[in-house]
């Protein structure tokens, strides 16, 4: 084979391994194919060691990724060596960072699955591939109530004003339904207060007629204390 024909081949192979999604590593998962991939943003290489606390954080960060959330490996290094897999370790270790997703992330989607391996002397040995899908619903923090993203090949901690709008885009917090602290009636728009009405009672197929403090009461847009209708809390 020529020079030429072995580069052009060469990079077709990388190319295709960058077209790769988060589903068709998983799928395909071999070592051989997760020594070649580097992290990016869709695979991040773990050791062997990783406490579950710190594999959580990985969970979440892949959860709040869009828009294939990404892939966990454990126990290769970052230069794709396998040192020491899940055989390096007791089995009751390798217990905890299987349900790591369930004791330290509860509300991520996360698969696992274990592949053979061999270490570098030959030893056999085995892989853990998590898989965790993205949620486009609401934003996947660990029980430490911290948050994640993956941007490009880094893991960021999200602050909580970044939380805040990031459960805001996906419709986890309804801006609208937040408290404020106008009075009604007195600072009420009405004129799109009965827009509002009209909308949600035709949506709804309410009967017609009723209050628009009803209405809002309804949507969850104020409270009624000793029979008064209020927006700010009362």
């Amino acid at each position: 084979m020529s020079p030429g024909r072995e580069q052009q081949l060469t990079f077709a192979f990388t190319g295709a391994l960058a077209m790769l999604s988060p589903d068709q590593i998983y799928a395909r998962a071999s070592q051989k194919l997760l020594e070649t991939l580097r992290e990016d943003r869709r695979i991040e290489r773990k050791p062997i060691g990783i406490h579950p606390d710190e594999l959580a954080k990985n969970f979440s960060m892949w959860a709040n990724t869009k828009p294939d959330g990404g892939i966990v490996v454990v126990g290769i290094e970052d230069d794709g060596t396998v040192l020491a897999g899940g055989a390096s370790v007791t089995v009751d270790a390798i217990n905890r960072l299987e349900a790591a997703a369930y004791t330290h992330c509860p509300e991520a989607q996360v698969e696992s699955k274990r592949i053979a391996a061999f270490r570098e002397n030959d030893t056999e040995d085995y892989l853990l591939v998590f898989r965790i899908f993205y949620n486009p619903h609401k934003v996947i923090k660990t029980v430490s109530g911290e948050a994640y993203i993956r941007i490009a090949d880094k893991k960021i901690k999200l602050k909580p004003d970044q939380v805040y709008h990031l459960a805001t885009d996906r419709g986890a917090i309804d801006v609208e339904q937040e408290l404020t602290e106008l009075d009604y009636p007195d600072d009420v728009d009405w004129n799109a207060v009965s827009q509002y009405a009209t909308a949600v009672s035709k949506a709804h197929e309410l009967e017609e007629g009723k209050p628009f403090s009803e209405i809002l009461e309804y949507q969850h847009l104020g409270k009624r204390r000793s029979g008064v209708f209020c927006s700010a809390p009362c």
